[in-house]
């Protein structure tokens, strides 16, 4: 009985409607975090730090606590999506954790956990040297980072023919735009 409910429950994780779901979830709760930790990196620094001697309640502490907790938020849902993507493409032998860590998505994804990682470690470090010039602009520089590192993720997904680095304008000059198509400056002959 248990074997048929978790061959039931693995079949579920293979479903791809399961999967997109669970991927788009769990990029939606990434996208969050790194909001959060982003807008907060540049609030702290550009809005509650300079008036942070005539305030008493420590909001700067308050807003770095969030952007810490945001940065951690956005490293999760990555580790999550890597996780996803290893079990939907694993089998009954195991999970491919190896192939799906090399890929392009794989790559990206670590890159993006690290860059979290190390925006909410600043955070953290700033919360005990508020006056850091240095630190606050590594926080927003992390940040920017962070949505970089978003972005590439989100194109490294969509790739499927294992292209390392291929941006989508590079593409867009390799193919012929398709016919009819609004943007398109090449004329049929």
């Amino acid at each position: 009985m248990c074997q048929e409910r978790l061959a039931l429950l693995g079949s579920c994780y293979r479903n791809s409607l399961v999967i997109s779901l669970m991927l788009l979830w769990l990029r939606a709760v990434g996208l969050v975090g790194q909001a959060v930790s982003i807008g907060g990196a540049i609030f702290a620094v550009a809005v509650v730090r300079p008036s942070h001697a005539s305030d008493p309640a420590r909001a700067l502490d308050r807003v770095l606590a969030l952007v810490t907790w945001g940065a951690l938020l956005a490293a999760a849902a990555q580790a999550g999506v890597l996780v996803v993507l290893a079990r939907a493409m694993g089998d009954d032998a195991g999970w491919p954790l190896g192939a799906v860590l090399s890929s392009t998505v794989g790559v990206i994804g670590l890159i993006r956990i690290a860059v979290a990682l190390a925006g909410a470690a600043v955070a953290h470090t700033l919360r005990r040297h508020p006056g850091s010039t240095t630190l606050g602009a590594l926080l927003v520089s992390g940040g920017a980072l962070l949505a970089l590192t978003g972005a590439l993720a989100s194109h490294a997904v969509g790739r499927v023919d294992g292209g390392v680095w291929s941006w989508p304008w590079a593409r867009s000059t390799r193919r012929p735009p398709p016919p009819g198509w609004a943007g398109s400056s090449a004329r049929p002959c």
